[in-house]
């Protein structure tokens, strides 16, 4: 797939794999990149990062595990910024324990994201 003039959205941008791809997506000429994570300040870097690359950034701090306001993100981003050619899902979370010792109430937000 050709990138260059398209528009990505990378879910756990902040750090990590979802940091790594955003950069060299930009590295590698996307036009657009909206970047989704948790943390506010850690995805203001990233993409401090990726427009000094020259590529249009939007930073979307969300809680994927909140279904509506993803919903209703994504939305206005697709109004803003129209359709989303390429998503790369990383977000994740992780309890640092083995999953079979994992407490009950940690299960279902492994699930949801």
């Amino acid at each position: 797939m050709k990138i260059q003039g398209k528009t990505a959205l990378v879910t756990g941008a902040s750090r990590g794999i979802g940091r790594a791809i955003a950069l060299e997506l930009a590295q590698q000429g996307i036009r657009r990149l909206l970047l989704v994570a948790r943390n506010r300040q850690r995805l203001a870097e990233v993409a401090a990062e990726i427009e000094r690359q020259g590529v249009l950034v939007v930073t979307l701090v969300l809680d994927l595990t909140q279904i509506v306001e993803v919903n209703i993100a994504i939305a206005r981003a697709w109004r803003s910024y129209g359709p989303i050619d390429l998503l790369v899902n990383c977000a994740g979370v992780a309890h640092q324990a083995p999953f079979l010792e994992s407490k009950l109430q940690n299960l279902p937000k492994k699930k949801r994201v």
